[in-house]
């Protein structure tokens, strides 16, 4: 069971001791029993997983990772083939971009030595093991694919296993957390490009993560749990937008984590989707939380320390974090392309706003992205 600095309400403890019952049924004897109470990684013994994050992942990074990437659940099952874009010093691999070539994993020009030589080295991985990448008529319910990001130098690497049953997401997101004690969301050699997309003004604390999304349509995968892993690793509350309000999963456990923290979350959400989380959030804690966008500016006063904000909700949101702001308290915010766009083209007014509040400049010779930061003092 996961261990919390501030006791949990009692209901959301019971429904995840439920959720952990019914997703593991016996702690494997191997030294994942320290991580999760059981195996989750359907198609890979034990010991295969104990390889594969120890001999795979840890040897890998040669130092602690400073970024990370993640693609798609529905991206994976769609097209379990990759792309790649060299961007600067970066090397992308993801899935396929509507310009972007399209490459085998094995075969991608691309690749540096460094990265090509650890290709290979996870490849013969996966035929010790008799897996395969994710093909829906071949091996379905298996592995489906692993991404790359980082630059050409191996200390930058991270590996990650996009996994397609949500115990596996979970397993995965904890065992990169532990791998990687302090994810910052943007390497060190893309300091000017942070820069670019986060402001001139330093105002950030740090930088809890950051996705980079190759096509418009990208998303995390819809589950709380690998996000909770992230969180746990970075030390702060990283939410992915409105892809887990969608899928109705993350509510819980981002009001557990932001009571836990202490801080302010913001959390955007569909507008349609708002009434239904804020009833199920209220049923869950029993009362003990109250969310409405009338008291928005208010609520961080009366001692309520979770937002559900929608992006579009700029100037109701603006004003929050000036409040906050004045109050020298913390706030954590994540929200989609249209309010913290990266062009000029894609700035909505309300997002144009937020940015402008939170010392964010427009930087129009920025891919898409989706950033999720820590804004402080």
């Amino acid at each position: 069971m996961m261990e919390y600095e501030k006791p949990l309400p009692t209901s959301l403890t019971r429904r995840l001791q439920i959720s952990l019952a019914r997703d593991f049924e016996r702690k494997p004897p191997c030294k994942l029993a320290a991580i999760c109470p059981g195996c989750a990684l359907q198609g890979i013994s034990r010991e295969g997983q104990a390889r594969l994050i120890r001999d795979l992942l840890a040897e890998t990074f040669g130092s602690e990772p400073e970024s990370i990437w993640q693609g798609p659940e529905e991206g994976w099952l769609a097209r379990p083939r990759f792309a790649a874009r060299k961007v600067k010093d970066m090397v992308y691999i993801g899935w396929p971009s509507a310009r972007g070539q399209v490459f085998d994993l094995w075969d991608c020009p691309n690749l540096p030595s460094e990265q090509r030589a650890l290709l290979e080295r996870i490849k013969r991985f996966f035929k010790e093991e008799s897996l395969s990448f994710y093909n829906p008529k071949v091996n379905r319910g298996k592995v489906m694919g692993l991404a790359f990001y980082g630059s050409p130098q191996p200390h930058s690497l991270v590996v990650s296993l996009i996994t397609r049953l949500p115990v596996r997401s979970r397993l995965l997101g904890e065992k990169i957390a532990r791998l990687s004690p302090d994810i910052t969301g943007v390497a060190e050699e893309c300091e000017g490009n942070a820069r670019g997309l986060f402001g001139e003004h330093h105002i950030f604390q740090r930088i809890a993560g950051a996705v980079y999304r190759m096509t418009p349509g990208g998303s995390w995968p819809r589950n709380p749990f690998l996000h909770q892993a992230l969180v746990e690793a970075a030390g702060g509350i990283i939410i992915p937008g409105s892809s887990v309000a969608e899928a109705g999963a993350g509510y819980f456990l981002s009001l557990a984590l932001s009571s836990r923290l202490g801080k302010v979350l913001a959390f955007d959400v569909r507008p349609e989707l708002l009434s239904d989380m804020i009833a199920s959030a209220e049923a869950s804690f029993a009362g003990n939380v109250s969310v409405t966008l009338d008291n928005l500016r208010d609520m961080d006063k009366k001692g309520v320390n979770v937002f559900l904000v929608n992006a579009d909700r700029g100037p109701i949101f603006a004003e929050s974090a000036r409040d906050m702001k004045d109050a020298e308290q913390v706030l954590l915010f994540g929200s989609d392309l249209k309010a913290l766009a990266v062009s000029h083209r894609n700035l909505t007014r309300s997002g144009f706003r937020m940015r402008r509040l939170l010392g964010f400049e427009p930087s129009p010779n920025r891919g898409e992205a989706l950033g999720l930061a820590e804004y402080g003092r």
